[in-house]
């Protein structure tokens, strides 16, 4: 059920859901009907296998029967299931843009409801609803809608559902699901992300401060070298480490006989 989805995704995914909404199929028609209606950005024309309807690639205004169609269509997409899944996010995040504008809220709130009794379980109160839909009210604020697919390949597995018994079945790629699940964690979790951030920034810091250290010491190291080992003094020290700034540094693993012969072709 519900639960155990909730249960599934929050492991999954290392996030907490507060709130579920598992809505029917047959929920989509009377819910967009009583909407008057839903536009939906369609990437790619395809007509469906169920009802004579045919979807225009661009936006398309569905009414409910049509937006049925629209989510329940799979045979004739490219992407098959992803793809379905796809259409499906379209039609949901097209229905929460509807819910939320000031006009339908105020307007149709009783009739929304109306139409979704009986088709939808969730573990929202009836004042949790009435709480949602009165801020909604007070704010009139637009939702930033962000969606997110996961990809996979095919394969026969057993599942939950029927047992012993080898069904084709989608297998994330978990690249894919890394990808999502640092989306997710990126819209929930945004301190999470600033963290990271910082850690990274800290890093970066760190490694600078070593290279001045290598940088500093191998600049003592050269000196030293042109001092006591070649006994130039001070003034022919200063031009041979500015040549040798501007043209090579040396390395700090070389013996004396490698390090006289780049002094000596840096003079030259």
């Amino acid at each position: 059920g519900p639960e155990g989805t909730v249960r599934v995704i929050e492991n999954n995914y290392k996030i907490d859901i507060d709130y579920y909404v598992a809505v029917d199929f047959s929920l989509f028609s009377d819910l967009v009907d009583a909407l008057g209606g839903v536009t939906v950005d369609v990437p790619k024309a395809f007509s469906s296998t169920y009802w004579d309807y045919s979807y225009e690639e661009g936006e398309n205004h569905l009414d409910g029967k049509a937006a049925l169609a629209f989510v329940r269509e799979r045979k004739n997409l490219e992407g098959m299931d992803m793809e379905r899944g796809k259409n499906q996010q379209r039609v949901l995040s097209a229905l929460l843009k509807k819910v939320t504008q000031s006009e339908v809220i105020l307007t149709k709130y009783t009739k929304i409801l109306d139409s979704v009794e009986g088709y939808m379980q969730t573990n929202m109160s009836n004042k949790d609803i009435s709480a949602l839909v009165k801020m909604q009210i007070n704010d009139m604020r637009g939702w930033n809608i962000k969606s997110v697919s996961i990809d996979g390949g095919t394969g026969m597995q057993t599942t939950y559902s029927m047992g012993s018994t080898k069904l084709s079945t989608v297998i994330p790629y978990e690249d894919s699901v890394n990808e999502a699940k640092e989306a997710i964690h990126a819209v929930l979790y945004p301190a999470e992300n600033d963290k990271a951030a910082e850690q990274a920034k800290e890093e970066i810091d760190e490694d600078n401060i070593k290279d001045n250290i290598i940088d500093a010491t191998l600049e003592e190291f050269e000196k030293n070298l042109l001092l006591n080992v070649f006994e130039f003094n001070d003034t022919k020290v200063s031009q041979v480490m500015t040549k040798i700034n501007d043209t090579i540094s040396i390395d700090i693993n070389a013996n004396s006989e490698e390090v006289l012969k780049i002094i000596k072709d840096i003079m030259e």
